[in-house]
């Protein structure tokens, strides 16, 4: 297999607060991102800041700690394999021409008008992987965060577990005084472990992990909760939290870890395999309905 490689960026910036990328169209007709070949002696950034001057005019500041690749055959050359690095870059005050030899166009729009306009889905997962970088904020739950919390796992439940759980329980479990009132004796336990996720400064995804509560696993992490709020679900947001908890449990010394899921949880349970989580025989009912349990082990264990 020959690859082949090219650097470009997501590129973005601010007006009154609000993000908007830039998107170029290439002559096919297909929206994406600046990019071009890698000149000899280039660095990958190096590459980057270039072609997005050619293509859209525009001097850049590379945003660190952002970097991702897209990988695709050729379909007109045999065994060679496209490489596209993309980092993130911003600027401001500047107007935008565009490569009118190369490009049918080049748009400043929001995040939503741009996944309109993405025909192909690595498009829209490097965007996501973006948006998600730059308006999300991660830190440990504290004492005080406990009406937040409760605000998060209520509304989480009522939007995920409708026609999972009976309306009575549902409504039994989503009583926001009960709520507050757990969050509380949690977060007063030392012991407690948790992280609260942010985007544009408003609330949005909590975890809490800590040693299984299962007596038979004994040596076994767990992931007592992850939940979110509807309008930002499919955004990346939950892998990043994901991530997060994963990296916190080997830092902890745990190399297996276990979580309960609702068995017609299917969109939960999509995400918790893309995770690397492996369904196993253990059942527990939970009110009307059936809770199963996946298993994580790091490799090398």
């Amino acid at each position: 297999m020959r690859y082949e490689k090219s650097c470009g960026a997501v590129v973005f910036t601010r007006i009154n607060g609000e993000i908007k990328y830039v998107l170029v169209q290439q002559g096919e007709g297909f929206f994406g991102f600046p990019k071009g070949h890698m000149e000899p002696g280039e660095t990958e950034k190096e590459t980057a800041l270039r072609e997005i001057q050619e293509e859209v005019g525009l001097k850049v500041r590379l945003i660190d700690g952002f970097r991702t690749i897209d990988e695709h055959l050729l379909p007109t050359k045999r065994n060679v394999m496209k490489q596209i690095i993309y980092f993130l870059g911003e600027y401001s005050d500047q107007e935008i021409f565009f490569q009118k030899e190369e490009l049918l166009s080049a748009l400043l729009v929001s995040f939503e008008e741009a996944m309109e306009l993405f025909q192909y889905e690595s498009s829209k997962r490097i965007l996501r992987e973006a948006d998600t970088f730059l308006k999300k904020e991660l830190r440990p739950v504290k004492c005080g965060d406990e009406k937040i919390l409760a605000y998060i796992q209520t509304e989480s439940w009522k939007k995920a577990f409708a026609g999972i759980l009976s309306s009575e329980e549902l409504e039994r479990y989503t009583d926001i005084h009960k709520a507050e009132a757990m969050y509380a004796r949690v977060l007063e336990n030392p012991a407690s472990r948790g992280v609260l996720l942010t985007v544009d400064r408003k609330p949005h995804c909590l975890a809490l992990w800590g040693k299984s509560r299962e007596n038979d696993m004994p040596d076994y992490a767990e992931l007592i909760c992850i939940h979110s709020l509807q309008e930002n679900w499919g955004r990346g947001y939950g892998s990043v939290v994901m991530n997060h908890v994963l990296d916190q449990l080997q830092k902890e010394g745990y190399k297996k870890v276990m979580l309960w899921v609702f068995e017609e949880n299917t969109r939960a349970r999509k995400f918790y395999e893309k995770h690397g989580f492996v369904l196993i025989s253990k059942t527990k009912q939970f009110g009307n309905a059936v809770e199963v349990m996946y298993c994580k082990e790091w490799e090398g264990t």
